[in-house]
């Protein structure tokens, strides 16, 4: 579900990511190719926004010095 007029929300942006590393494991290309083959399958404005959350995580986690977030469980550990 949407949420703040969003298209794809910060839930779905790492249930994407998750599943992307889940399948790929460590390998940073498979996790490309994976997340590649994820966004095909989204609509141009959800593609959109994941870039802009990938953007924003980005930036924030460069800003923090912290690494990439990892969900399970229904939680998010860092």
């Amino acid at each position: 579900m949407p949420c703040h007029g969003l298209v794809l929300d910060w839930g779905t942006f790492w249930d994407i990511v998750g599943r992307a590393r889940v399948e790929a494991g460590r390998d940073t290309e498979r996790v490309a190719q994976v997340l590649l083959r994820q966004l095909r399958e989204l609509s141009p404005g959800e593609i959109e926004e994941f870039q802009e959350h990938l953007l924003r995580w980005g930036l924030s986690a460069c800003a923090l010095g912290s690494a990439c977030p990892t969900r399970g469980a229904g939680t998010t550990r860092y």
